[in-house]
């Protein structure tokens, strides 16, 4: 078998290999799904600013006007 000490020498080779293909599979997941690759997740879309998410909450009443108010008010400062 000429190609022997090639073949067994080198077989942890392609493990390697395919170990860097699911980091780099996995790495670009997270930066699609929201996740960047420090483990800061990035603004959805749905999310928005804050004075959305009060306004929405106003909206479905989980908040009476006087909160609203005061919110909106110390958000836009």
């Amino acid at each position: 078998m000429p190609y022997g000490p090639v073949l067994w020498g080198g077989w942890w080779i392609f493990p390697l290999i395919m170990l860097g293909f699911m980091v780099v599979a996995v790495l670009t997941m997270r930066s699609f799904m929201g996740g960047g690759a420090c483990g800061h997740t990035v603004a959805r879309p749905g999310g928005g600013d804050a004075l959305d998410i009060v306004r929405r909450r106003y909206a479905a009443g989980e908040i009476t006007r006087e909160q609203f108010e005061e919110m909106r008010r110390s958000l836009e400062r």
